[in-house]
């Protein structure tokens, strides 16, 4: 320990912005976190009138009238009654955001590209204004979930996986925006098949197996008018709002009625297939020892294709579960044997006694320091 002074993350930012007095624009430093007494303690020097930030240096930066300081938490229950009375008080509820904010600004961001076909963030923001509220609700009062849920991150989910397919239509340096043209005005027919298959796998991906039954008879409500006339007296007596029937939205390969979760949409084919087409036929490798014999099934190559669709674009990944259902398997042998060369796999096991800073030793120690606080892959 040298015992040196190096400003942390706040301190840079505070200091940066007192240095750009001159900007017209004001400055808003944003602490997104729990309010914990060792540190916003520090703080109440700042945030009252004399608006100076002490630093342990005994540096002292005072603020400038154009910074303003906002603190987003999830609770109140370690503040002091000092640091709340500094403090002006908003609370937010998640249902008075509304669901409309997280449309619109996932609409302003989708491949620049789109505008090549309009109809197509039209049809979009059409689908997401009448599809999934009533499907939050839906999946709310009438379904089990493995594991419990925010409505907002199920939202993010869907999105997720659309730019997962929506980023082959991104421009680049060695494909400019105008080659995209005939690419997308042939994946009109893919839009909004492509987006059922996506809401399947977030918004109904929660769900338990017995309560899948019921999230795929809903979807066919939404592109059958007889399945929504069967489904329509159940949901009144839930006092449930029934999404609208999407006209001219056909399931190609699809019986009406069937289990949706058994079938993956190919964009190439432009229609629906049984998951267990998209792999080659499995057979036992020459030699294999027993206990490494792993046959996929249907769960496994669902598995794994949405946990590769996400890592591979950069999405992060939380595949909860029951024990014994080969999630640790299936994922590790991916990491093992398809994933990419650029990747490589670190597996830890957590127990009660694990503790924090074994965690982070484990981790630093798979990577290269390049110099003080930054580290990269090996």
């Amino acid at each position: 320990v040298t015992r040196e002074w190096s400003d942390g993350v706040a301190a840079e930012l505070i200091r940066n912005a007192v240095r750009d007095n001159e900007n017209p624009d004001h400055h808003w430093v944003m602490f997104d976190g729990p309010v914990d007494a060792l540190w916003i303690e520090s703080m109440n020097t700042v945030l009252d009138d004399n608006k100076k930030l002490c630093l342990v240096s005994g540096e002292i930066i005072a603020l400038t009238s154009k910074m303003r300081m906002q603190f987003e938490v999830e609770d109140l229950e370690v503040a002091s009654p000092a640091t709340v009375s500094r403090c002006g008080m908003i609370y937010m509820e998640p249902e008075s955001l509304g669901y409309d904010v997280f449309f619109d600004s996932w609409i302003e961001v989708l491949p620049e590209t789109f505008s090549f076909q309009p109809e197509y963030a039209t049809t979009l923001r059409r689908l997401c204004g009448e599809i999934v509220p009533p499907t939050l609700a839906f999946i709310r009062k009438m379904l089990v979930e493995c594991v419990k849920t925010q409505d907002n991150n199920l939202i993010s989910s869907l999105f997720r996986l659309l730019d997962c397919y929506f980023l082959q239509f991104q421009p680049n340096e060695l494909k400019p925006a105008a080659s995209f043209k005939e690419a997308i005005k042939d994946f009109k027919a893919c839009l909004v098949p492509m987006f059922f298959f996506c809401l399947v796998w977030s918004l109904g991906a929660t769900c338990t197996g017995g309560s899948r039954r019921q999230f795929s008879q809903f979807v066919w409500a939404m592109v059958s008018q007889d399945h929504h006339d069967e489904l329509a007296p159940d949901m009144e007596k839930a006092y449930l709002q029934m999404p609208p029937v999407q006209q001219d939205v056909e399931f190609v390969n699809l019986e009406p009625g069937c289990d949706i979760y058994e079938y993956f949409y190919s964009q190439e084919q432009k229609a629906w297939i049984p998951w267990m087409d998209t792999i080659p036929k499995y057979e036992v490798p020459r030699g294999a020892k027993y206990e490494e014999i792993v046959v996929p099934s249907v769960d496994s190559v669902r598995l794994v294709y949405i946990f590769q669709l996400l890592v591979l674009n950069d999405k992060h990944v939380l595949c909860p579960g029951p024990t014994g259902t080969g999630k640790s398997v299936n994922i590790a042998l991916w990491l093992q044997k398809t994933a990419p060369e650029n990747f490589q796999g670190t597996f830890i096991n957590f127990s009660a006694q694990t503790h924090v800073n074994q965690l982070q030793d484990l981790i630093d120690s798979k990577l290269e320091k390049r110099r003080r606080g930054v580290y990269g892959p090996p």
